[in-house]
């Protein structure tokens, strides 16, 4: 059930002041491929070259390190664990210093504040702009909803936080807990994990690495324990 659909945000009189100041800046976090996407396209568009040599960039996991460096634009910072957390300890970890520095934070309409937060109290001059958005599809769900009814459903993958809210807001009428009786729930990382609980789910595994590929490893690596128990 795609419960999420990617849209563009930002008037363009906007986005091109925006992109044609790149230079202004020390540091740029991008943190998921889809604002790594919209980058490329903007920078393409109206940056000239494709994106200052002078500017650092960091991409918050491989997905959109690939991303941007199969558009040719070098990435300097990767954290070892795929969230904002994890770029905060990584930063720490190698003593980049942003005190006084101009940082720009490319993310999606709704994302967590904890990366600009740290930052301003490290005392760098923080800009933060919302490339795109998430939002809920205009699908039917009652096939899933039957399912669910049914048994047939024996486990609910979600990708980010927001594939949470928007699946439960197709069922206003039930409780998470009544919806997903019986139903394991797998998560892409801590921080899907985190808004499941906050819904009142029980999450019953997380990938290790916070990517799709992770996810289905962790799907498999538990389909392999439970058969090992059978046999």
């Amino acid at each position: 059930l795609p419960t999420s659909e990617i849209r563009p945000l930002g008037r363009v009189k906007t986005l091109k002041r925006l992109f044609t100041t790149l230079g202004e800046y020390d540091f740029c976090f991008l943190n998921s491929a889809n604002g790594a996407r919209f980058f490329l396209t903007y920078c393409k568009k109206w940056s000239k070259p494709s994106a200052p040599k002078e500017l650092k960039l960091s991409a918050i996991g491989p997905k959109t390190k690939e991303v941007l460096e199969r558009g040719g634009l070098p990435v300097f910072l990767t954290p070892e664990t795929y969230t904002q957390e994890g770029l905060v300890r990584e930063i720490r970890k190698r003593k980049i210093q942003l005190r006084g520095k101009k940082v720009l934070l490319l993310h999606a309409r709704g994302a967590r504040t904890f990366l600009a937060n740290t930052l301003k109290k490290w005392g760098a001059s923080v800009s933060v702009f919302h490339l795109y958005q998430a939002i809920k599809t205009k699908v039917s769900p009652s096939p899933i909803l039957k399912a669910l009814q049914a048994g047939g459903v024996d486990v609910v993958t979600f990708t980010s936080a927001s594939c949470v809210d928007h699946f439960l807001s197709f069922f206003p009428r039930r409780s998470p807990k009544t919806l997903l009786n019986g139903t394991r729930i797998a998560t892409i990382g801590p921080v899907t994990s985190r808004r499941c609980r906050e819904r009142g789910l029980k999450v019953s595994m997380e990938a290790g690495e916070h990517t799709t590929e992770g996810l289905l490893e962790r799907l498999l690596q538990s389909e392999r324990t439970t058969k090992g128990k059978k046999g």
